[in-house]
């Protein structure tokens, strides 16, 4: 009787999974600071709104409002938290799709292998 496991060397695709799980973490603690950080340009956006208004025109009323805010696409800390959180979002993604993508070809070879040599019952 076979082993329920053998010894084999792990492929490319599962280290790149380990990499890619670790820099997602990276990225997710990277983007937690950054959010923590934007939060001034988000609570005290009076001198943007009164530039965006000269910009733009007038404003209506209930955009003065506290609980409305514009994306301070000027403020560079912004920039980088919208990059960051792309970043953050794809490196999930492939942190995601690797092992399911190495399960799959684990299987799939498990599969095939098991199909060449058919027992006779």
């Amino acid at each position: 009787m076979k082993a329920a496991t053998q010894y084999a060397p792990h492929s490319k695709l599962y280290r790149i999974s380990i990499v890619f799980k670790y820099a997602f973490y990276v990225s997710a603690a990277v983007l937690f600071v950054i959010t923590v950080l934007i939060y001034p340009d988000l609570k005290y956006q009076r001198e943007y709104k009164i530039k965006k208004e000269q910009e733009r025109g007038t404003l209506l009323a209930h955009m003065w409002c506290d609980n409305c805010f514009f994306m301070n696409f000027d403020s560079m800390l912004f920039a980088l938290f919208y990059c960051s959180s792309y970043t953050t979002l794809l490196l999930g993604f492939i942190a995601g799709y690797t092992p399911a993508a190495e399960t799959i070809d684990k299987l799939r070879r498990i599969n095939d292998e098991g199909m060449q040599n058919p027992i006779a019952l």
